[in-house]
């Protein structure tokens, strides 16, 4: 099999710390790939696990270059980059597994899942991972997990507690508009919805973009944008979607870009489109 992420590379110590030092932005995953990453050169089984993203902001910060971002997974003796592909899973070692004080699981649980949103089975669908990538996020930095585990030296008599170090903050992911959802489709592999995708129903079968093309049906080919969200509404109502499935697509429709990427999934012509603070829309749409 053909390896479609970096094969793993090692690093030193200044690569992490240089991405820890960006401030945080808004950007674009470029990429993003399990690595094995050494500790001031230290050679394996001391090597760790990381997460690598490539990320481009879009927003001025770091004078637009580009941003090399690592998340800590853990110890290279209970996972590594998956032989066979590289990239996109974790080889789990003996009876190695995932732990919920890494930078990773924070950056999943408390960024990537509680802040945006994202159902973090999507993460092992057939590209693992890297099904981030072309999404845009905000990055802020935030103090790490505690790590309230580890073992602390007693202190000699007569020994005076020292200060707390300074923490080191990491980047978490605080919003977030998915690579799916900016194309108006699912992952590839998934059959079922998820809170990542606001366009879709709790069945599946209905998204933004096929209601929309409903709509368009209704109205011999053309509307005004004007009526979108009423004809939503009610197209809503006549094809059973309810309770929180409506409420996301509703929500989705007041996003210019999901109407968008759903307007070019149909095929369909978007002219003008504008969406005023109060929620009222302008333009048209149209089958040619």
């Amino acid at each position: 099999m053909t390896p479609s992420s970096p094969a793993p590379k090692r690093g030193s110590n200044s690569e992490f710390v240089a991405g820890g030092i960006y401030p945080g932005g808004t950007g674009t995953i470029k990429d993003i790939y399990y690595r094995l990453w050494d500790y001031n050169g230290a050679l394996p089984p001391n090597s760790q696990m990381c997460v690598e993203c490539v990320f481009a902001p879009n927003d001025n910060s770091n004078d637009g270059k580009d941003v090399t971002v690592n998340w800590s997974v853990g110890p290279s003796n209970s996972y590594t980059p998956d032989p066979a592909d590289p990239g996109f899973y974790l080889d789990l070692k003996g009876g190695g597994h995932l732990i919920d004080s890494s930078n990773w699981h924070f950056v999943q649980d408390t960024g990537f899942v509680k802040n945006c949103g994202l159902d973090a089975k999507l993460l092992d669908g057939p590209t693992g991972i890297r099904c981030l990538i072309g999404s845009e996020l905000t990055l802020v930095r935030m103090d790490p997990p505690k790590r309230d585990n580890l073992p602390q030296a007693p202190l000699a008599p007569g020994q005076q507690p020292q200060a707390p170090k300074r923490i080191n903050q990491i980047l978490v992911p605080t919003r977030a508009k998915w690579a799916w959802e900016m194309k108006g489709v699912r992952p590839a592999g998934t059959t079922t919805t998820t809170t990542a995708n606001p366009t879709s129903n709790g069945s599946g079968d209905h998204t933004l973009a096929s209601l929309m093309a409903s709509i368009l049906t209704n109205e011999d080919g053309a509307m005004d944008m004007a009526d979108f969200p009423a004809k939503l509404l009610e197209i809503c109502t006549l094809s059973g979607v309810k309770g929180t499935a409506r409420v996301k697509l509703t929500k989705a429709a007041k996003d210019a870009s999901l109407i968008s990427a759903a307007a070019v999934e149909n095929g369909f012509v978007l002219d003008g489109l504008s969406i005023a603070a109060d929620g009222k829309m302008s333009g048209t749409l149209s089958t040619e």
